[in-house]
């Protein structure tokens, strides 16, 4: 019987966003055991997560229009099949939707593994959504010789709405790297935010500015909470596509709010925080006194673990998938209807803010952040409450799982 020993691990890209974390977290891992290389579509947004691997660059940037994406992406099924006959792969995990694609289409000799991170039900980003759901996602996961799902959530949708065999596809979450979180969270902070988090109670945020993420709601949520107690500061930590919607939205609060990207310094008299990617966040996180988490979907959130990792108490909402699996593990269920607060084994599940199915979840959130950060014994019982879950999607954990499935390939 073959026996793996090369493996190729592609990706669109490798810039700042959890699954590039969660694929480099993998490829230092498989690397102690089998000969491991990477592949990139193109390296466009920089290289966030360089690893010791050798590292493929196909230098195909996305098409500007139907017929062009098309051309590019037949070029990278060429591209990815010529590199696979030439480094004699045994076996390719792909990561995210585009590259699972071509991963696929370009099957040589090499055994063909998905590795899903994100929901694809309730995904709201989905190009060519229809499209996806009902042609390509069916069509193609079926070929794959396994899949890695990272949530029980995502498997079961794969099975029950894609009718993707269920021998095929396997749960193994992401990892957290606990001791690079621990180096990190230990650094100072900047003077300024050393006195701030020094003086005030201070609740952080960390993720991309995007709708998926969910944080323009917050400013309705600390309104609510300022209101009631000035003295509590948000940050938020994180860049991307809606840096103007941010700004536009502060406008609309009496409260002062900082961006980092204006290049214009903090005075501290600011309520809201927003900080910009940061290179370090979790000491950022690991000095505050709670963690909030608003995302409207997810696969099995790094950013959630990570912070848990720092021994911080966390709020999520209850959003296909993941933070549910983490915090209430005990509690499974597939709808996402939670109307009031509940409280988990690990942390605290708060309702989806779409400010349609319940418009009473922005008077939740704020409730429940008044009501606990306030609670010494709460953080000090959730800190450790999350420290001891995290430690169970640790980098060694998670990467041995992986390694006991390669083996029975």
């Amino acid at each position: 019987m073959r026996r793996v020993k090369r493996i190729l691990l592609l990706i669109p890209n490798l810039d700042f966003g959890g699954a590039q974390r969660a694929f480099y977290y993998l490829g230092r891992e498989l690397s102690a055991d089998y000969e491991v290389y990477e592949c990139v579509f193109n390296q466009d947004g920089g290289i966030a997560f360089p690893s010791e691997n050798m590292l493929y660059d196909l230098e195909i940037p996305a098409g500007k229009n139907i017929l062009d994406k098309g051309y590019r992406f037949l070029q990278r099924v060429f591209k990815v099949r010529s590199l696979k006959k030439k480094l004699q792969i045994d076996l390719t995990i792909s990561m995210l939707e585009g590259a699972d694609h071509v991963n696929i289409l370009s099957k040589h000799k090499d055994w063909v593994w998905l590795c899903v991170q994100g929901s694809k039900s309730f995904d709201k980003d989905m190009r060519y959504e229809a499209l996806s759901k009902k042609f390509l996602i069916p069509f193609f996961y079926k070929k794959a010789d396994r899949i890695i799902a990272v949530s029980e959530g995502i498997r079961k949708e794969l099975i029950k709405q894609f009718n993707i065999n269920e021998r095929k596809v396997v749960v193994i979450e992401n990892a957290v790297d606990q001791k690079m979180v621990d180096q990190k969270k230990s650094e100072p902070l900047p003077d300024l935010y050393k006195q701030l988090f020094s003086t005030n109670k201070v609740i952080v945020t960390s993720g991309r500015l995007h709708n998926q993420k969910n944080q323009l709601p917050l400013f309705d949520v600390y309104a609510e909470i300022h209101r009631i107690d000035p003295q509590i500061r948000m940050f938020i930590i994180g860049d991307g596509p809606l840096k103007q919607e941010m700004e536009n939205r502060a406008e609309k609060f009496s409260f002062k709010t900082y961006f980092q990207w204006n290049a214009v310094e903090p005075t501290g008299s600011e309520s809201v925080f927003f900080l910009g990617y940061q290179d370090n966040p979790f000491k950022y996180i690991y000095n505050s006194n709670l963690f909030i988490f608003p995302s409207l979907w997810e696969g099995y959130p790094l950013a959630l673990l990570e912070a848990m990792s720092c021994a911080v108490p966390v709020l999520a909402a209850d959003c296909p998938t993941g933070p549910r699996q983490i915090l209430a593990p005990n509690n499974a269920k597939d709808v996402y209807e939670l109307e009031q607060l509940e409280v988990g084994e690990y942390g605290m599940l708060l309702p989806l803010i779409t400010g349609r199915k319940n418009s009473n979840a922005v008077s939740v959130w704020a409730e429940t952040i008044l009501r606990f950060i306030n609670d010494r014994e709460f953080i000090s019982y959730y800190g450790k409450r999350s420290r001891s879950r995290a430690k169970d999607f640790s980098v060694e954990v998670i990467g041995s799982r992986w390694k006991a499935e390669l083996a029975k390939q």
